[in-house]
């Protein structure tokens, strides 16, 4: 693992004085390990919609996220809103903040939900859809190519961006009532 999640970790472990264990959740899960006391904090672009908010506690906001889209570079999609399609289909991850505004936004598009990104992504790559409605930075990393046959990358992909796509909040998520990490997470980071 790694990128800037798990460098804050590695860093809040080290101020607590603690060792880092990293428990691996698809993105639909990581509320209810909060929630059952299987995770202490969660990480990973956790954005604070009002159904988690019921659910889970969060700190203050450790970094902000903008919503784009991927799609193969042939597709004729000029930006967000070419999506609002009854012809599109979205590919979108369980769980994520994206499917919510996919529905939203663009709601004569067709959803398929995959468990994972890894999946979503191959999907795409496989022609089962038309594009995946997700965060810029994550986007970014996919475009480039993909080759079916060596399962690497080599079509070319392009990402869709919109004044008018949300902007999200990230925060750490922890237990609710957890008022004591709560406050140190509030003051570490």
């Amino acid at each position: 693992m790694e990128g800037f999640d798990v460098d804050v970790a590695h860093k809040l472990g080290e101020l607590l004085g603690v060792d880092v264990k990293f428990v691996e959740v698809s993105s639909a899960d990581r509320v209810p390990f909060l929630a059952t006391g299987k995770a202490d904090i969660v990480l990973g672009a956790l954005t604070r919609p009002p159904a988690r908010v019921k659910v889970i506690d969060f700190t203050l906001p450790t970094q902000t996220e903008a919503l784009s889209a991927l799609t193969l570079a042939d597709k004729p999609f000029k930006s967000l809103t070419d999506l609002n399609s009854e012809d599109v289909k979205l590919i979108e991850v369980r769980g994520t903040t994206p499917v919510e505004f996919a529905k939203t936004h663009l709601p004569k598009a067709k959803i398929t939900l995959f468990d994972n990104y890894p999946d979503a992504v191959k999907a795409l790559f496989q022609g089962r859809g038309d594009a995946i409605v997700d965060v810029v930075d994550y986007i970014g990393k996919y475009t480039v190519s993909y080759d079916q046959k060596t399962n690497s990358y080599d079509q070319k992909t392009k990402a869709l961006s919109d004044p008018s796509a949300s902007v999200d909040y990230d925060c750490i998520g922890i237990a609710q009532g957890n008022n004591a990490l709560k406050s140190w997470l509030n003051t570490a980071t």
